[in-house]
């Protein structure tokens, strides 16, 4: 909810939400919640999040000159930090943020790259298109530690909470 809410109002209009692992159920709650989001399932989510960012970009409009890829596992990177990057955007290949001089998430990458994504394995990852086009990437700075750390565990989601 927290990363949906968030996006939307950074002003993504366009929100495809994909979902593997207990999708009927996550699919429930969220059409209670009236989330004006388009929800994909990815019944191939156990090969590797490529393939579920494979199955949102087969669902984007034609005509979009670019696409963001957020993590749902980065609830607090705030609506300000993706504002920031849309603003950034223009004609770059790809758009990150920056940290301390780490690149973080989320990531937008202009449509171009689309086909070169849909080719990917599952065993390979985005990162892969990054290092390609390492040269073409447009680092945006922002005072947000955020855009770096992940929950991946119950223990981690409380740290965050209690922030």
């Amino acid at each position: 909810e927290a990363c949906i809410e968030n996006l939307l109002q950074a002003g993504i209009e366009d929100l495809i939400v994909v979902l593997g692992h207990e999708a009927d159920r996550i699919t429930n709650y969220l059409l209670q919640k009236s989330y004006p989001i388009k929800i994909v399932v990815n019944e191939d989510y156990r090969l590797g999040m490529t393939t579920s960012v494979q199955k949102g970009l087969l669902h984007i409009d034609p005509s979009s000159s670019a696409f963001l890829i957020a993590l749902v596992d980065q609830p607090q990177i705030g609506a300000e930090v993706v504002e920031l990057l849309l603003e950034s955007s223009g004609q770059n290949l790809i758009v990150q943020p920056r940290f301390d001089g780490k690149a973080g998430h989320p990531v937008i990458f202009s449509s171009l790259l689309k086909n070169e994504i849909l080719l990917l394995s599952p065993t390979e990852g985005l990162n892969l298109i990054s290092r390609r086009y390492r040269e073409r990437i447009l680092f945006v700075d922002v005072d947000s530690v955020s855009v770096l750390e992940d929950i991946d565990t119950p223990e981690e989601y409380k740290r965050q909470i209690e922030k």
